[in-house]
Order: C-alpha cells, then sequence, then structure tokens
C-alpha cells in the first residue's frame, strides 16, 4: 500500500473539533453530560430563513451557480456592508460566496501566500489559522498576545527581512478565544505593521454582531490605507443562528477575489443555491428573532463570566464579543488540560483548555456561554462544586 502524504502526517488534527467529537462519543454514553465546547447557536434558525430555503429548492430546482456565488447574494452581502459597517464594497468584483469561514481561509491564503512564506497567527488564536497556513504551504508564526493587556498584540513587534519572508498576517476580531473586542487604536497597531512590512491582513470578522456592553465593531479594512491589502471573512454560521447551513462571504481587493474564485471553480464550486437565497433573504431582511438571540446571549455570556468569576481559584471578565468565556485558572496551579480532563470525566461539563490556542492560553480554559439558561445553570452549579473541591 502506499504511503500517504507527509502533509497529512505534519498538519496537527483540530484539537477543539478531537475534543467535540469525543464528547460526543461520550454523550452517548452518557445523556447528562454537559457540552460547553461548541461555539454555536442552540436556538433554531428562523422560520423564514428555513422557508426560504425550502421555496428555493423548489422552485429554482436546486440550480448549480457560478463559484463566485449569485449575483442576489454578493448584492445582499454588498448592501450588509453598507449599512451596518459604512463600507462601500462592489459585489461584482470583491465579494465571492464561500461554504463558511474556513473555506474563505484557506482560499485567502491561497490567493496571497507563495510556499514557504511565513504568516504570522495569534497565540492564543483560534485553532485553525495555523494549520491552514501549513495546509497551504505557508510557515505559521506565532505571535504571543499580552496577556496583562487584553491580550493586545505587541506594540513593537519587529520582523526579520530575509528568509522566510513574512507575507501576510491572519487575526480575528472579535478574537476566539479570548473574547476581547478590538478598538480602533488597537487595529491601528496591527495596520502600522501590515503597512509598514507591506502584508497581506486575512482578518476573520465571523462574530462581527455579538459585541457585547455596546462597543462598535471596527472593520480593519475600514481603516485608512488598509482596502488594498485587507481580506475579510465572514460568515452567517454564528450570528444568523445558521449552524452547519455552512455559507459565509469574503471581500477584499479584486485580484485576490479573483484568484480565490478560480480555486473555489477547482476545489469547491459554488455554495448550494438554495443557501445563498436564504442567507441573501437574512442579510437583506434580518428576522426580529436574531436581535433577540443577540440579547439573550449577551445576558448569558454575562451571567456564566460572573458566576465563574466568584468560584475560588477563577477569574473571569464577561467576554467583549463573541459566545465564549475564557476562565483565567492560573491560581489553581495545574495544569489547564488536566483541569479539563478532571471537569469532564468527574463533573460531567466538557469545556476546551486554553493550551489547545496556543502556548499563550496555557492556564485558561474557554467555555461557550450560549447554551439554553437550564443547561447553563447545571452546568455552573457543577462547575462551582468542582472549584470548591479543588
Amino acid at each position: 500500500m502506499p504511503e500517504r502524504s507527509r502533509r497529512a502526517d505534519d498538519v496537527a488534527t483540530s484539537s477543539t473539533v478531537a475534543i467535540a467529537d469525543a464528547v460526543v462519543r461520550m454523550h452517548r454514553r452518557d445523556d447528562d453530560l454537559i457540552d460547553l465546547t461548541i461555539g454555536r447557536a442552540f436556538e433554531a434558525t428562523p422560520r423564514v430563513i428555513v422557508d426560504t430555503a425550502r421555496r428555493s429548492m423548489t422552485e429554482d430546482s436546486a440550480r448549480q451557480l457560478s463559484s463566485r456565488g449569485s449575483g442576489e447574494f454578493r448584492r445582499a452581502c454588498a448592501s450588509k456592508l453598507a449599512r451596518e459597517n459604512g463600507l462601500r464594497v462592489d459585489a461584482e468584483r470583491q465579494i465571492v460566496a464561500t461554504r463558511g469561514a474556513k473555506e474563505g481561509l484557506m482560499m485567502a491564503l491561497l490567493a496571497t501566500i507563495n510556499p514557504g512564506d511565513a504568516v504570522l497567527v495569534e497565540d492564543p488564536g483560534f485553532v485553525s489559522h495555523g494549520p491552514t497556513v501549513e495546509l497551504c504551504g505557508g510557515v505559521p508564526v506565532s505571535v504571543p498576545l499580552d496577556v496583562d493587556a487584553r491580550f493586545a498584540w505587541p506594540r513593537t513587534l519587529r520582523l526579520k527581512r530575509g528568509s522566510p519572508r513574512v507575507r501576510a498576517l491572519v487575526l480575528a476580531n472579535p478574537q476566539n478565544p479570548t473574547g476581547v473586542v478590538r478598538t480602533k487604536a488597537e487595529l491601528e497597531v496591527i495596520a502600522a505593521l501590515a503597512r509598514e512590512y507591506d502584508l497581506w491582513v486575512i482578518s476573520d470578522e465571523i462574530y462581527e454582531r455579538a459585541v457585547w456592553g455596546g462597543r462598535p465593531h471596527v472593520c480593519l479594512a475600514s481603516l485608512a490605507g488598509m482596502r488594498a491589502r485587507t481580506i475579510t471573512l465572514m460568515s452567517l454560521t454564528k450570528t444568523y443562528a445558521m449552524g452547519d447551513w455552512r455559507i459565509g462571504f469574503v471581500f477584499g481587493p479584486e485580484p485576490v477575489i479573483e484568484g480565490i474564485t478560480k480555486f473555489k471553480g477547482h476545489a469547491f464550486a459554488g455554495a448550494p443555491s438554495f443557501v445563498q437565497r436564504a442567507a441573501a433573504l437574512a442579510l437583506t431582511d434580518p428576522p426580529p428573532e436574531l436581535s433577540d438571540f443577540l440579547r439573550q446571549w449577551e445576558r448569558r455570556c454575562q451571567r456564566v463570566a460572573e458566576a465563574i468569576d466568584a468560584m475560588p481559584g477563577a477569574r473571569c471578565s464577561p467576554p467583549e464579543g463573541g459566545f465564549f468565556v475564557w476562565v483565567d485558572v492560573r491560581a489553581l496551579g495545574r495544569d489547564d488540560a488536566e483541569i479539563a480532563e478532571r471537569l469532564l470525566v468527574d463533573h460531567g461539563v466538557a469545556v476546551l483548555p486554553g493550551s489547545a490556542f496556543g502556548r499563550g492560553g496555557a492556564g485558561f480554559l474557554r467555555l461557550s456561554a450560549i447554551r439554553d439558561e437550564p443547561t447553563l445553570e447545571r452546568a455552573l452549579e457543577r462547575l462551582s462544586a468542582a472549584f470548591r473541591s479543588r
């Protein structure tokens, strides 16, 4: 039997997916297990979105569309960007539909880096950013975020000129896993770095509507001099309660979008037509339930963070954005992976160790805070018992 590729051996398994899969297997044996690993809304997709998809499947015969996406969907994306983000984007030339943000990330990297190029990634940061850089032939270079300054990018970061050449950087805003929402001043630090070293910036903004406490979300592409070098990833999976619909979009400079469209024609083709039709409706006329969901999610995040912060050995501030609380358990003096394992095995609560998101996450735990409220209350009771018995 031939050997599989070195790439298959070298690229790490997604730690969050591996843990989530293990939780699913355990759940089959233990219905009482509480899963706080998943960053996805548990509310059902609003009925009007589902009905739109259903009608499209029957009336439009689920036709295959271009790799770039339907004109209707891309126009809806452009209107959303103008209305909510203050950005004028050409729907025909600067937007491409994707099957979720992960496809967008891979396509954006393929269109901007060459084999052997280095790419800056956040530490701690989203688990798929670094491995996807490797899959695309790049070299991920971790940028340690400042734990004492809201996990900010370092202001004094200097890059070595030479080999491998740093070609791009990838960031998430709101940040996953820490829940930090970048201020305009913080984004200007990153933008200045990109301009100084002539870098592409891939900005993962899939939680941009889930920003709490009245904070503004600032698109990095809106900063001076950044439109021509920024590729932005957006998705409807999270804040439109469309988990597993796998629909999103990328917007950026026309040459990059052209490259992504070519790659998609060979690798992924277009997102399903009926999903694009439903997503266009969600973007153009968001169902009122979505605003209710956002208010509920913010309240739950606040409740979970405050409850955990009162537990011995744990420190936790409410997230500024996103679906997760980021719990500092360094005071316990134990490995975060061991703590997560004991919470799962002894107390029936599944959480993610911070070290899964990079060395900078060691000593932290990430918990989803948007489960239904009765489930969250049961989880908090178990976590309280666990921290009291430490």
